[in-house]
């Protein structure tokens, strides 16, 4: 299986735009103004903030631009530190330490249509893909829900970048939005592909009208956040023995894979600690897996080869992983 790249590039702010009242934007270049490491659109980059902790934010500018990275941030009332922090200390000069580009949510590319339905926030990397296909001349389709003109971020660069490949529904009613949905997603084209982002309940409610007529294969969704509607069984328990060692360590049900390892000085890949981004899969040789994250498809959980130690858990007394 393959590692993820944790090497770090040091960059400063060079540019802050106010998008809305909640939402601003960061321009990112290196600080020795050499051009940044290519990306995919799609893509997202960890950024390290003042006291070490690390969250992910998408890519919004296209991958042709090769002087700097664009990320958008909306401050969130119950901010979990990430957002908070950057719109506090980050500032034109700032210094800032940011991961290499990762991509859990590529373009497809034997698709003939791309059909990208965003929500608030969860606009930013389907806007990479739109400047993506528009460059690379592919079709495509944007449809960008907010909750009102004042709060749409992007609004006018949208507008004047894609005209009618992209539609804005600001200020959509909750009681609109199942109808709007389905009106859009009711007739699927021959390889077309969907890729859905924004809040958990959005994105469950664009992926269930989807499922009636698109093949789950042909619906990609990218996680910001926990989806907090999700519900477990009981979290007991266990044993984790890393693969080819005797040793094995307690799990106890307060803590998960991840904690206990880094606990006995085991070196681990990790991030976000929420099951969101995908840093700390690690293979399983034996056991069976009890997922609890939102980075593993349906396909890839039934396949019980990988598993996301930061929040996922044994069902049995024991699991063995690959590290």
């Amino acid at each position: 299986m393959k590692k993820m790249n944790t090497s770090k590039i040091d960059m400063r702010v060079a540019e802050i735009t106010k998008l809305t009242p909640e939402v601003s934007s960061y321009r990112l270049v290196r600080i020795d103004g050499s051009a940044v490491p290519a990306f995919a659109a799609g893509a997202h980059i960890d950024v390290v903030l003042p006291d070490g902790l690390q969250r992910q934010y998408s890519l919004c500018n296209g991958p042709d631009d090769k002087n700097h990275y664009s990320i958008a941030v909306k401050r969130e009332a119950d901010s979990r530190g990430g957002s908070r922090a950057i719109h506090e200390t980050f500032r034109i000069g700032s210094a800032v330490s940011v991961g290499l580009p990762r991509n859990n949510f590529p373009i497809e590319a034997g698709a003939s249509e791309h059909l990208l339905i965003a929500a608030g926030i969860g606009v930013t990397p389907l806007l990479s893909m739109a400047r993506h296909l528009k460059a690379a001349s592919r079709p495509f389709k944007l449809e960008y829900f907010t909750r009102s003109a004042e709060l749409t971020a992007f609004a006018d660069e949208i507008r004047s970048e894609f005209g009618d490949a992209a539609t804005v529904h600001a200020g959509t009613s909750l009681a609109e939005l199942p109808s709007r949905l389905a009106d859009i997603l009711v007739r699927r084209a021959s390889d077309q592909h969907a890729y859905i982002c924004g809040p958990a309940p959005f994105m469950k409610l664009a992926s269930n009208i989807a499922g009636a007529s698109w093949p789950a294969s042909a619906v990609h969704m990218e996680h910001f956040a926990p989806d907090s509607e999700k519900s477990f069984g009981e979290t007991r328990p266990f044993k984790v023995q890393i693969s080819g060692k005797s040793k094995t360590f307690d799990v106890p049900a307060d803590k998960s894979i991840l904690d206990v390892l880094l606990e006995n000085g085991i070196a681990c890949d990790f991030s976000c600690k929420e099951g969101t981004c995908g840093s700390c899969l690690v293979g399983v040789s034996s056991g069976e897996i009890d997922h609890r994250d939102s980075f593993l498809s349906d396909a890839e959980k039934a396949d019980g080869e990988t598993m996301v130690i930061c929040v996922s858990r044994a069902k049995g007394d024991l699991i063995v992983i690959d590290l």
